[in-house]
């Protein structure tokens, strides 16, 4: 049976492991506009014998933020957040669907730094130099770019409760009147020929030959140092002296790369595709890859 009350209702369904607490609530389908029923798993009944404990636990994992309707008419910035990053930012399919990378940075910028300082704050009471004089404060410790992707990741919780009617759709974006640098003092450094062949002189050893191998590919072709641990041999079309950018690696998995005109090809000069022959010929696994060719043919 059913236990109801207003933020949704908790029941119990049998599974491999045991009675389970299960947390249902509806939703309206964006497809034809009807209330369909989701659950979400609490845990065990014998962790959590009562209803009352269960309803903790609820509680604990947050997922009253499911709910359509789980803001009340003055939300904090914390609430926004919370179903800004339920129904937009952890999306995988849809309309303007953020890359991993971008979902990342804006999730830890958003827990990080907004909802310690705003997150109790009733999101319309924000002020613009309040928020002004906050980045002025950031700017101390972080470059002003970062305060920008802050101050950007922020307009777009304002944005998406403006959609959701989570807030008066005539409600000032108290951000976008909080001036912000979009500059920073970084100077890029050039690296010159000369001190291009040095840097390779000292990478020259029996262990960082990949090391070696990366910093020739990033100097001769230009590309960024994550999609340069993307590539993979299959990218490489000998044939056509170029080089297929398809992928980017960082923080330890693939990656989309950092845009869509980032995805593209680059020439493969002949001195640079001689020393990757000789690279492929040193690593084990085209070593595997090349005797399992030979015995294939």
């Amino acid at each position: 049976m059913a236990k109801k009350n207003a933020e949704g209702w908790l029941r119990k369904k049998q599974y491999t492991d045991g009675l389970t607490w299960l947390f249902c609530f509806q939703t309206t389908r964006a497809l034809d506009g009807k209330r369909v029923e989701h659950s979400k798993r609490v845990g065990l009944v014998s962790q959590f014998p009562s209803e009352k404990s269960a309803w903790r636990e609820v509680e604990r994992l947050g997922l009253s933020r499911l709910l359509d309707n789980s803001v009340g008419s003055e939300p904090t910035f914390k609430q926004l957040v919370e179903h800004y990053k339920l129904h937009e930012l952890e999306r995988t399919k849809g309309v303007a669907v953020k890359a991993r990378e971008t979902a990342a940075r804006d999730k830890h910028n958003l827990d990080g730094h907004v909802l310690p300082r705003w997150g109790d704050k009733v999101a319309t009471s924000i002020k613009p130099l309040e928020l002004e004089a906050w980045f002025v404060a950031m700017s101390e410790g972080l470059q002003w770019p970062t305060v920008s992707k802050i101050r950007s990741a922020m307009s777009q919780v304002f944005n998406h409760a403006k959609r959701h009617n989570l807030i008066p759709s005539d409600c000032p974006n108290a951000v976008k009147l909080a001036r912000c640098k979009t500059t920073s003092d970084y100077e890029a450094k050039v690296v010159s020929p000369e001190q291009m062949i040095a840097i390779l002189e000292e990478l020259d050893t029996p262990t960082t030959r990949l090391d070696w191998m990366a910093a020739l590919l990033c100097s001769a072709t230009a590309l960024r140092p994550e999609e340069v641990f993307g590539l993979q041999w299959s990218d490489v079309a000998w044939e056509k002296n170029q080089i297929n950018v398809r992928r980017g690696w960082s923080k330890g998995r693939e990656t989309d790369g950092k845009n869509e005109g980032s995805m593209t090809q680059v020439p493969l000069h002949p001195a640079l595709a001689e020393y990757l022959q000789q690279w492929r010929c040193e690593t084990l696994y085209s070593n595997r890859l090349l005797k399992n060719e030979k015995d294939g043919a």
